[in-house]
């Protein structure tokens, strides 16, 4: 019964029957129940996807679905100061009895704080985002626990217990203080962790739990545990958990908690954390944040533990009672930021989902199967790196013979020839008279002039009747002996011959010549040349589709040309201003996208103010080997491409599918491999198994000891 003073405070309104009360009171459980299934709002909290998911688990008719944390009951209260008037608060801590639920409110307020469950974000979050948030998780439990200390002059548990048996984890324990006080009154602690009544409440983790792109029910948030250490449970202590005064290491010197790698995260309620063997105290560390590990110490504070740091001074850390020699840890340890480190030693971060969690260290790029040997090579590739060189004459080559030499063989020549020249007036017999100079090239090699003057002629006279390939053999023999620029000659040939050109000859030199412009930055001759291709494909009677796809090349050729504009512009810029971000990006994204040359660009566009770019760089370039970051760079550079036009646009799927060929094998029998394999042929259709093979060839060279995948028909 309801005393007259409670009646009278809560029902203004005479009430003539208490059951009616009580049938209101049903009623509006069964709304608040079954709103969202109609809705989908979420307005009282509860999503419809968790009541589906706790309505297809429901394992009893007693089971209540558990409901959403929440960091304050009342609106407008911070979470800070909900957490703590909740913990006061003796009807709200259910203090009654060890394990006693208390009495829970029949509708849940609607939360002004974190929410527990582990939705994905819309958008993949980048590294800075990833890192910015492990800090925030990180801050707010270190608060979580100083509050826990601060009110009971003690550390939690690493687990509660009943007779010795270990129930439920720490971070059950500090859920008030974390702003979570119905999901901890939802818990039976007298049952264990896994128990069929605490197994539901598994896919409520606290965001805080939940390390950056963790969508499971693990945390990789683990308490330093052992005897000796902050976090220890003896099964014959009455009062478990370390009292501050025997923490006599310091609480400022001593670490309570880390981020430990993924494989070996955790479901967050199991009474198990991360138990440091002190001979080596960074292992199963270091791994999510590639400059050391996230942690925080047993005042709160979050700090980074460098992978620098000697292992005996790690140690030292570790524990809370060894009574070490060390010193104040504020002069050696600092605050994580979000800013990614340096390239080399750059965040990563797996996807726990993703399928395996194999080592693939030999099919890794070249920039990433060494992160040492990595970081010397591109030091050294910066360094010597020139964009449009020009051409450099080969000093074991004849120079071209003088103007006076060259005149006096054109004479001796037009004596010898001029008659018979005359007289060849058909195609056939101008055909026959090239053929006659070309065998006499052999026996005029000691005089190098008359070398170069009959090579000279027979080029000319073969390029006026279009016959490709005889102009050909005098343009290989004079960029074979002598120092001659190769391309401008044969862009020459090209223009000159245009629509003469017959069969397939000049079509296919063409293309070479482009590809050879390309490579050497030289879009002086790449560009007329690829407007020569055009003609000649024209004239050959290329289809129409085919000229329209040339048509696109030459536009993506252009962007091509301003993308070395700019980063010429950058790499001058970098000389007086190394930090530049713009000119680090206009050098990457040319080296990287344009060129292929990854080992070269990746530093630079780990460099760029773009946060995305210099996140998948940093990735890249990390020393992970595993299947699981191996595909979800893929994944990166593949969800990149329609930020970029093309030429950009080709290098990023090509590189992708890079990336998807070297995992493929470790994705046997999963829809991931399926994925992998569409994308690698999406990309075929779009740039042809030509052109695939032409730029990952190097790259599949290098991959030592494994087998060379086969191209397809």
């Amino acid at each position: 019964m309801i005393s007259p003073e409670n009646r009278g405070r809560q029902f203004p309104l005479s009430l003539r029957d208490e059951s009616v009360v009580m049938r209101s009171k049903h009623l509006l459980l069964i709304l608040v129940a079954t709103c969202p299934f109609f809705t989908g709002c979420g307005g009282c909290g509860v999503s419809a996807n968790q009541m589906k998911k706790y309505a297809q688990r429901k394992s009893a008719p007693d089971d209540l679905p558990p409901p959403p944390a929440t960091a304050a009951a009342d609106k407008g209260k911070t979470p800070d100061k909900a957490a703590a008037e909740t913990a006061s608060n003796p009807e709200a801590t259910a203090k009654a009895t060890p394990g006693a639920i208390g009495p829970m409110p029949a509708v849940a307020a609607a939360p002004e704080g974190p929410m527990a469950g582990n939705e994905k974000p819309e958008e993949p979050l980048t590294e800075a985002g990833r890192r910015a948030r492990s800090i925030a998780n990180l801050e707010k439990i270190g608060k979580a626990l100083t509050a826990y200390v601060a009110k009971r002059n003690k550390y939690p548990p690493v687990a509660s217990q009943r007779d010795g048996d270990l129930l439920l984890s720490w971070r059950v324990l500090i859920l008030p203080e974390l702003g979570y006080q119905e999901l901890y009154a939802r818990f039976e602690r007298l049952e264990p962790w896994d128990s069929k009544h605490n197994k539901l409440l598994l896919d409520y983790i606290p965001r805080e739990y939940q390390s950056p792109e963790r969508f499971d029910n693990k945390t990789n948030y683990l308490a330093v545990s052992g005897r000796g250490m902050v976090f220890f449970t003896d099964g014959l202590q009455e009062q478990p958990g370390l009292p501050t005064v025997a923490l006599t290491d310091g609480a400022a010197n001593t670490v309570a908690v880390v981020e430990v790698d993924d494989k070996y995260a955790l479901e967050w309620t199991r009474p198990s954390d991360h138990s440091p063997v002190l001979d080596a105290p960074a292992d199963r560390l270091g791994g999510l944040r590639g400059e050391g590990a996230f942690s925080i110490l047993a005042t709160g504070r979050v700090v980074l533990l460098p992978k620098d740091l000697p292992p005996a001074r790690l140690a030292a850390l570790f524990t809370a009672t060894g009574g070490e020699p060390l010193a104040s840890a504020k002069s050696f340890l600092s605050a994580p930021t979000a800013e990614p480190p340096p390239p080399m030693v750059a965040t990563i971060a797996d996807d726990p989902t993703a399928a395996g969690n194999q080592t693939v260290a030999a099919d890794m790029p070249p920039t990433a199967t060494d992160a040492a040997a990595s970081s010397a090579t591109a030091s050294a590739e910066i360094k010597r790196l020139v964009l449009g060189e020009g051409f450099v004459p080969d000093p074991g080559k004849l120079p071209v013979p003088d103007d006076g030499a060259l005149a006096k063989s054109r004479e001796l020549l037009k004596t010898l020839y001029e008659k018979e020249y005359a007289q060849a007036r058909t195609r056939e017999e101008q055909n026959k008279f090239v053929s006659k100079l070309i065998a006499e090239l052999p026996s005029v090699e000691q005089n190098p002039a008359d070398l170069h003057e009959l090579a000279r002629i027979v080029r000319d006279m073969a390029v006026a009747i279009g016959d490709v390939r005889a102009a050909l053999v005098a343009c290989d023999l004079l960029e074979q002996r002598f120092q001659i620029d190769p391309l401008p000659q044969r862009l020459k040939l090209l223009q000159d011959i245009g629509k003469r050109a017959s069969g397939e000859a000049a079509y296919s030199e063409a293309v070479r010549l482009i590809r050879q412009a390309q490579d050497a930055d030289r879009y002086d001759i790449a560009i007329p040349a690829h407007e020569a291709l055009l003609v000649i494909a024209r004239a050959v009677n290329k289809p129409r589709n085919e000229l329209a796809r040339l048509q696109l090349q030459l536009d993506e050729m252009q962007e091509s040309k301003s993308l070395l504009a700019a980063a010429q512009r950058g790499l001058a810029a970098l000389k007086n201003t190394p930090g530049d971000a713009d000119a680090s990006e206009d050098v990457g994204r040319y080296l990287c996208f344009i060129k292929h040359r990854w080992e070269a660009g990746l530093p630079y566009l780990a460099r760029s103010d773009d946060i995305r770019l210099r996140g998948i760089a940093s990735l890249e370039l990390s020393s992970d080997r595993s299947a699981a970051s191996l595909l979800s760079l893929a994944d990166q550079y593949w969800e990149l491409t329609p930020r970029f036009k093309q030429p950009q646009r080709r290098g990023l799927h090509l590189r992708a599918a890079w990336c998807y060929e070297l995992v493929s094998a470790s994705l046997a029998g999963s829809l991931e491999k399926i994925k992998a394999q569409r994308r690698i042929d999406e990309a075929v259709s779009l740039y042809g198994q030509a052109e695939v093979d032409r730029v990952l060839a190097p790259l599949r060279a290098i991959r030592t000891g494994q087998q060379q995948p086969q191209p397809r028909d």
